[in-house]
Protein backbone atom coordinates (compact mmCIF):
# COMPACT_ATOMS: atom_id res chain seq x y z
CA UNK A 1 0.00 0.00 0.00
CA UNK A 2 1.19 3.69 -0.63
CA UNK A 3 1.79 6.13 1.78
CA UNK A 4 -0.90 8.10 1.56
CA UNK A 5 -3.04 5.01 2.02
CA UNK A 6 -1.38 4.26 5.30
CA UNK A 7 -2.06 7.99 6.69
CA UNK A 8 -5.71 7.40 5.13
CA UNK A 9 -5.84 4.16 7.44
CA UNK A 10 -4.10 5.74 10.23
CA UNK A 11 -6.15 8.95 10.03
CA UNK A 12 -9.61 7.01 10.40
CA UNK A 13 -8.23 4.66 13.21
CA UNK A 14 -7.51 7.98 15.05
CA UNK A 15 -11.15 9.21 14.55
CA UNK A 16 -12.24 6.27 15.86
CA UNK A 17 -10.62 6.15 18.89
CA UNK A 18 -11.43 9.83 19.92
CA UNK A 19 -15.28 8.52 19.15
CA UNK A 20 -14.83 5.92 22.00
CA UNK A 21 -12.12 8.22 24.24
CA UNK A 22 -15.46 10.22 24.43
CA UNK A 23 -18.15 7.66 24.69
CA UNK A 24 -16.19 6.09 27.48
CA UNK A 25 -14.73 8.71 29.34
CA UNK A 26 -17.55 11.92 28.94
CA UNK A 27 -20.53 10.30 28.06
CA UNK A 28 -20.94 7.00 29.58
CA UNK A 29 -20.14 8.88 33.32
CA UNK A 30 -22.39 12.07 32.46
CA UNK A 31 -25.04 9.06 31.87
CA UNK A 32 -24.29 7.54 35.17
CA UNK A 33 -24.05 10.91 36.71
CA UNK A 34 -27.55 11.63 36.20
CA UNK A 35 -28.96 8.33 36.14
CA UNK A 36 -27.63 8.42 40.40
CA UNK A 37 -29.45 11.87 40.15
CA UNK A 38 -31.98 10.93 38.91
CA UNK A 39 -32.69 7.71 41.21
CA UNK A 40 -31.62 9.88 44.46
CA UNK A 41 -34.32 12.46 43.48
CA UNK A 42 -37.03 9.79 42.84
CA UNK A 43 -36.59 8.56 46.59
CA UNK A 44 -37.16 11.90 48.13
CA UNK A 45 -40.52 12.47 49.23
CA UNK A 46 -40.39 16.46 48.45
CA UNK A 47 -40.05 15.69 44.69
CA UNK A 48 -42.26 17.43 42.32
CA UNK A 49 -42.10 15.34 38.92
CA UNK A 50 -43.87 18.66 37.58
CA UNK A 51 -41.67 21.02 38.42
CA UNK A 52 -39.13 23.02 36.01
CA UNK A 53 -35.70 21.67 37.69
CA UNK A 54 -36.62 18.28 37.27
CA UNK A 55 -37.73 18.49 34.07
CA UNK A 56 -34.41 19.75 32.87
CA UNK A 57 -32.74 17.38 34.24
CA UNK A 58 -35.30 14.95 32.74
CA UNK A 59 -34.44 16.74 29.28
CA UNK A 60 -30.59 16.57 29.72
CA UNK A 61 -30.37 12.80 30.71
CA UNK A 62 -32.88 12.05 27.70
CA UNK A 63 -30.19 14.40 25.47
CA UNK A 64 -27.04 12.28 26.65
CA UNK A 65 -28.85 9.47 26.15
CA UNK A 66 -29.10 10.25 22.58
CA UNK A 67 -26.31 11.41 22.09
CA UNK A 68 -24.39 8.09 23.52
CA UNK A 69 -27.03 6.46 20.49
CA UNK A 70 -25.36 8.66 17.99
CA UNK A 71 -21.94 8.37 18.85
CA UNK A 72 -21.73 5.11 19.01
CA UNK A 73 -23.82 4.76 15.45
CA UNK A 74 -20.97 6.99 14.61
CA UNK A 75 -18.14 4.66 15.63
CA UNK A 76 -19.78 1.26 14.08
CA UNK A 77 -20.45 3.72 11.13
CA UNK A 78 -16.86 4.37 10.85
CA UNK A 79 -15.58 0.88 11.77
CA UNK A 80 -17.58 -0.62 8.94
CA UNK A 81 -16.39 1.92 6.44
CA UNK A 82 -12.47 1.64 7.24
CA UNK A 83 -13.32 -2.27 6.84
CA UNK A 84 -14.72 -1.49 3.39
CA UNK A 85 -11.71 1.03 2.75
CA UNK A 86 -8.95 -1.58 3.18
CA UNK A 87 -10.99 -4.71 1.41
CA UNK A 88 -11.11 -2.09 -1.45
CA UNK A 89 -7.36 -1.22 -1.14
CA UNK A 90 -6.40 -5.02 -0.53
CA UNK A 91 -8.40 -5.92 -3.81
CA UNK A 92 -6.57 -3.06 -6.12
CA UNK A 93 -3.55 -3.97 -4.52
CA UNK A 94 -4.37 -7.84 -5.46
CA UNK A 95 -5.00 -6.62 -9.00
CA UNK A 96 -1.75 -4.75 -9.31
CA UNK A 97 -0.22 -7.26 -7.60
CA UNK A 98 -1.52 -10.20 -10.13
CA UNK A 99 -0.69 -7.94 -13.06
CA UNK A 100 3.09 -7.20 -12.30
CA UNK A 101 3.58 -11.30 -11.66
CA UNK A 102 1.96 -11.91 -14.92
CA UNK A 103 4.52 -9.29 -16.82
CA UNK A 104 6.82 -11.05 -14.71
CA UNK A 105 6.08 -14.77 -16.02
CA UNK A 106 6.25 -12.82 -19.03
CA UNK A 107 9.87 -11.82 -19.05
CA UNK A 108 10.49 -14.77 -17.35
CA UNK A 109 8.78 -17.66 -19.87
CA UNK A 110 10.64 -15.85 -22.66
CA UNK A 111 13.58 -17.23 -21.17
CA UNK A 112 12.01 -20.38 -21.08
CA UNK A 113 11.85 -20.68 -17.41
CA UNK A 114 7.80 -20.99 -15.80
CA UNK A 115 7.11 -18.87 -12.03
CA UNK A 116 4.20 -21.16 -11.37
CA UNK A 117 3.21 -24.67 -10.93
CA UNK A 118 0.34 -26.36 -12.65
CA UNK A 119 -1.86 -25.88 -9.75
CA UNK A 120 -0.98 -22.20 -10.27
CA UNK A 121 0.71 -22.17 -7.07
CA UNK A 122 4.78 -20.11 -7.30
CA UNK A 123 7.82 -22.67 -7.66
CA UNK A 124 10.14 -22.42 -4.87
CA UNK A 125 13.10 -19.65 -5.56
CA UNK A 126 15.87 -22.47 -6.18
CA UNK A 127 13.59 -24.44 -8.64
CA UNK A 128 13.31 -21.26 -10.76
CA UNK A 129 16.80 -20.59 -10.33
CA UNK A 130 17.94 -23.93 -11.26
CA UNK A 131 15.62 -23.59 -14.42
CA UNK A 132 16.94 -20.41 -15.26
CA UNK A 133 20.49 -21.51 -14.73
CA UNK A 134 19.51 -24.16 -17.80
CA UNK A 135 18.12 -21.91 -20.06
CA UNK A 136 21.24 -19.70 -19.88
CA UNK A 137 24.26 -22.63 -20.39
CA UNK A 138 21.65 -24.00 -23.57
CA UNK A 139 21.86 -20.06 -24.58
CA UNK A 140 25.58 -19.91 -24.13
CA UNK A 141 25.75 -23.62 -26.05
CA UNK A 142 23.72 -22.58 -28.58
CA UNK A 143 25.72 -19.20 -29.07
CA UNK A 144 29.41 -21.19 -29.42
Amino acid sequence: MSEYTGCEIAERRCKIKILQHIKNNQIIPQIQAYEHLISTMLNSKQLNPQSYEFKRIKAEYDNLLNQYTAIKNKIKYSQSKLREYISNKESVNKFIRLRKAAEKEKIFQDLGVTLTNPDGTFRSTKEVLEDLSKSWDKQMAQNK
